[in-house]
């Protein structure tokens, strides 16, 4: 006889709450840009952890931007982050990770992953959502310094991994590690590809 499982608190916590809008009577009252939101995340960490990891909706560091808002429908990758929740501050020193299927798509504006809040799951320990265009159930949970994800590819076909350092100025970079049998190619910013220079010349196909 199989032996049921106890029940959790994190089945309680839904960490989305607070990247809608609010609505009560006083909300927008001294302002109606940012004022109203809880500029908060659904990030999955450890507690103390060195950093998280969040679905991302919009591509900036900019101050009072979050990564996540409740009302957006396309996911653009899942960043590591360092966004201070619960103020209006800015992101910094991020990068995001992103997979997609088909026509390799470098910028995070072009390559989006249409989404539903049925099909997502947000817990501080495990956050999930399947991508109804790219037929993709992304999964992730997060370690103290990195994160562990996986990908469900329910169709055939060739499927990429993007990945960009996030920098409104245009200074980030990823280096690859040539020790790993891997080229020293220079991945920069998003920033920059945006406006047409270091676009990579190759990519491998998973």
């Amino acid at each position: 006889m199989q032996q049921k499982q106890p029940e959790t608190l994190l089945s309680y916590i839904d960490t989305r709450v607070g990247t809608a809008a609010s609505t009560t009577g006083t909300a927008g009252l001294f302002g109606k840009h940012t004022e109203e939101y809880g500029q908060v995340l659904p990030a999955v960490l450890v507690p103390h952890g060195m950093n998280f990891w969040t679905p991302q909706t919009r591509d900036t560091e900019q101050k009072c931007v979050a990564p996540y808002y409740y009302k957006d429908t396309l996911i653009q990758g899942f960043r590591n982050s360092h966004w201070i929740v619960g103020g209006c501050t800015q992101d910094y020193g991020s990068m995001t990770l992103m997979t997609l299927t088909g026509d390799l798509k470098y910028t995070p504006e072009n390559r989006g992953g249409r989404f539903v809040h049925e099909n997502e799951v947000a817990t501080p320990a495990y956050y999930s959502v399947y991508m109804d265009n790219y037929r993709t159930l992304a999964e992730m949970t997060a370690q103290s310094r990195s994160a562990i994800f996986r990908f469900t590819y329910t169709e055939g076909g060739e499927a990429w991994i993007v990945v960009n350092p996030n920098s409104d100025e245009g200074e980030g970079y990823i280096e690859i590690d040539p020790e790993k049998k891997r080229s020293g190619d220079i991945i920069r910013c998003t920033a920059s590809i945006r406006d047409g220079g270091n676009r990579p010349d190759s990519a491998d196909t998973l």
